[in-house]
């Protein structure tokens, strides 16, 4: 399962990653439209987070539960059950 969990932690942080950069590019480039024009599209902003900010939520949530995998392998065995006292009737 530690194994299982370390990939899926990879694969979800490299899934943030790419999306977290591009939606800064786009996120800066419409932001300093924004700034610059005299009627900004406010509509490009909210596509950008729409478009960008689903697959980082999606990215976050696959390598946290690989996080929640991964840690589980390292969870202690569980105690033994508790011995019955001895039967002092039998003697």
């Amino acid at each position: 399962m530690k194994v299982l969990g370390a990939i899926l932690m990879i694969i979800g942080l490299l899934l943030l990653a790419v999306a977290g950069l591009c939606t800064l590019i786009f996120g800066t480039a419409f932001l300093s439209e924004v700034f610059s024009v005299e009627n900004p599209a406010l509509e490009n902003v909210a596509l950008v987070l729409i478009y960008g900010g689903v697959p980082m939520i999606v990215g976050a949530l696959i390598a946290w539960g690989g996080y929640a995998l991964w840690r589980s392998g390292n969870a202690p065995p569980p105690p033994p059950p508790p011995m019955a006292p001895p039967d002092s009737s039998k003697s």
